[in-house]
């Protein structure tokens, strides 16, 4: 399979932590990469969908535009001082050689869903209004998908980690599954309603454009919701073509 050129190469990783994956080709790369994990029935089809609106979004702009999220020694000495400020109960509780493993894992995976969820949306909603034939295994896949962002409601995680994150993690969640049942029709909003920070959920869901502008509007939205969430300190943009293949 060829996409704007380049070959893509699908590769089965059964250690893979999320259900697939891409690595976008740079532009001295003759091949994306798509990587999934262990997915039930046609699910895959829907992944794959999904991975390939990942490479057409960076592929519709010029090399130039094209960038992506960077954190280096000073962004991850910034949040672990936010973190430790906000959730400092929290944090004391761990010994200072799992602080140190912890805090980079929170950190990290907190950046990906926040330079992810906008434009997870924009591609949900090309699956959805242009691969009809596509959208039983949409709605299979993104299921799973919301279970596991539900679990993230549960008060256990709340006396776990700290509010910036509890809070900013659901009202993520919060404004892309109410956008997603505007979308499909779908009710996945329903649990998000008795989610205590909704101001912050409600500015997130506002700043996401119903009109898809594209790979540029995907940043502005991105910095938009860093804005909200205190973030912005976290990380910042480096162009596409300076990081190496394998992210």
């Amino acid at each position: 399979m060829f996409l704007h050129d380049q070959e893509i190469e699908f590769i089965y990783d059964s250690t893979l932590t999320v259900d697939a994956k891409v690595t976008v080709a740079r532009s001295y790369m003759d091949r994306h990469s798509i990587f999934f994990g262990n997915t039930k029935g046609g699910t895959i089809n829907h992944l794959i969908a999904h991975e390939c609106g990942h490479i057409l979004r960076y592929y519709s702009v010029n090399p130039e535009k094209r960038v992506i999220p960077f954190t280096d020694n000073e962004a991850n000495r910034i949040a672990i001082s936010d973190l430790e400020r906000n959730g400092r109960t929290i944090i004391k509780q761990f010994p200072p050689e799992v602080k140190q493993k912890i805090l980079p894992f929170w950190i990290g995976g907190f950046i990906q869903q926040l330079t992810n969820l906008p434009v997870d949306y924009y591609i949900e909603a090309w699956i959805y209004n242009e691969y009809p034939e596509l959208r039983e295994f949409q709605v299979s896949s993104i299921n799973v998908s919301y279970t596991r962002a539900a679990l993230g409601l549960d008060p256990k995680i709340k006396k776990m980690v700290p509010d910036l994150l509890y809070k900013g993690s659901n009202a993520m969640n919060y404004a892309y599954f109410k956008k997603l049942d505007r979308l499909m029709g779908t009710d996945y909003f329903t649990i998000y309603k008795k989610f205590p920070d909704k101001t912050s959920g409600e500015k997130l869901f506002n700043l996401i454009n119903d009109c898809d502008r594209g790979f540029e509007s995907d940043i502005t939205t991105i910095n938009n919701w860093a804005d909200e969430l205190k973030v912005s300190t976290w990380f910042s943009w480096i162009p596409f073509d300076t990081t190496p293949g394998n992210s």
